[in-house]
């Protein structure tokens, strides 16, 4: 079957064929409290998945002795630099990262044959795509589309999308967009997913400035309102995954107090399938200023 692992260090390690993953358990936690008849429960807050366990687990065999214990040092090695990306098979697209809990060997007949045994703790439960999605202003007109490269020319008031063919590259390029930006996308996980969003304010006059920054997924109703004014040359970063740490930085500051309670309390994500995006401004009467965004998210798989 083969698995595949790839360490902290990028390096990358093709388990033999004898090698298999096979058990994916999963546990969603309901938090529950009694009722006061004392007949069941009722539910007491947000359902959570759970960490879950796993083993790789397989035989290396070879009569010299010398190469199965320079086999099992390679892969003792390799494992030490966590987390490591595991991939169910070679061919796959999806992984879960993973951290080693034990690694039992079973020695036999001389040494001719070892039977190991990898326990992992996947401490996210999800599944992550290979490619990083990656939207940006290029791509960022009334067109829906499913998420890909898109090649678009860098006007920057009128945009029009060029759309690929399968035999081309496409790559997507930065286009300032002096006006809202409206959005639709298929998120083609199964799970919601938490985005790192990358804006950048740029005016063609001096003195221009951008004022209350809005972006709201129609589709799930969540939104950022980043009730500030922003002078040109400004660069803001914001990190939604809420199980990590909420982020809103200008040029490398926190600004954190600067975002909504909605935001704060239930965070910004895309929906699994179509998900409508709208970006917003309020600008000074006479401004020219445009703003840049860069969006960027892996898809995530229960």
């Amino acid at each position: 079957m083969a698995v595949k692992l790839i360490n902290n260090n990028d390096d990358e390690l093709i388990l033999p064929f004898q090698f298999s993953w096979t058990d994916i358990p999963r546990e969603i936690n309901v938090p529950r409290s009694e009722m006061a008849t004392g007949d069941g429960t009722r539910r007491a807050g947000k359902e959570t998945i759970e960490e879950f366990s796993f083993t790789v687990e397989g035989t290396i065999w070879d009569i010299d002795r010398a190469e199965n214990i320079d086999e099992r040092d390679g892969i003792a090695d390799f494992i030490q630099y966590t987390p490591i990306r595991v991939y169910q098979l070679p061919e796959d697209d999806r992984f879960v990262y993973a951290h080693v809990q034990n690694f039992n060997q079973n020695w036999q007949d001389e040494r001719t044959q070892l039977d190991l045994s990898i326990s992992f703790v996947a401490l996210d439960p999800f599944f992550y795509s290979d490619d990083e999605h990656v939207i940006d202003s290029a791509m960022m007109t009334d067109y829906a589309f499913e998420l890909g490269t898109v090649a678009m020319t860098p006007e920057p008031r009128f945009i029009q999308p060029f759309m690929p063919v399968e035999e081309e590259d496409y790559f997507p390029v930065s286009v300032w967009i002096p006006e809202q930006i409206h959005l639709d996308f298929d998120n083609l996980g199964n799970r919601v997913v938490y985005p790192i969003i990358e804006i950048e304010t740029q005016s063609t006059l001096d003195n221009n400035i951008t004022k209350n920054i809005i972006i709201e997924n129609k589709t799930t109703g969540s939104i950022i309102e980043l009730e500030e004014t922003f002078e040109e040359g400004k660069t803001i970063e914001i990190a939604t995954n809420i199980n990590d740490e909420l982020l809103v930085s200008v040029d490398d500051e926190n600004n954190l107090n600067i975002a909504n309670d909605e935001f704060l309390i239930n965070s910004f994500f895309f929906a699994t399938g179509n998900n409508e995006i709208e970006i917003r401004w309020e600008e000074d009467e006479n401004a020219s200023l445009e703003i840049g965004v860069n969006i960027k998210f892996k898809a995530r798989w229960l």
